[in-house]
């Protein structure tokens, strides 16, 4: 087992209400069928709460936003050490955050063979 998946099976046990999964490579904690964290190669991992939340923490140290490529995502941030105790409380904030959020309906693929209408 790798240390992203025993840091997340550890969070796991410690927030109750959160499912354990594995989205994009990483292991991810998840509140109904919607991420609010995964952990990272580097013991730390990405939570999901609002912008201006996020500002508030990166103001106060060592947590930064989630880089993906060139890309800055505003609602996400890296907390180091995640399974610190004193960062329970954010993992605990994060999976509120995202348990409020309306569920987003799927969009609709097109099926192998369809053509698009010509214009």
């Amino acid at each position: 087992m790798n240390l992203r998946r025993e840091i997340a099976e550890d969070l796991h046990r410690r927030l109750p209400g959160c499912t354990l999964g594995w989205k994009f490579g990483h292991a991810s904690l998840q509140v109904g069928e919607k991420v609010f964290a995964f952990t990272r190669s580097d013991e730390g991992a990405a939570v999901k709460l609002p912008a201006e939340r996020i500002s508030a923490l990166i103001e106060g140290g060592e947590i930064h936003h989630l880089k993906m490529g060139q890309r800055i995502l505003r609602e996400w941030a890296v907390v180091p050490c995640i399974a610190a105790p004193e960062n329970m409380p954010i993992l605990r904030e994060a999976m509120s955050y995202v348990a409020s959020l309306p569920k987003t309906a799927k969009k609709k693929t097109a099926k192998a063979g369809t053509k698009r209408p010509t214009r």
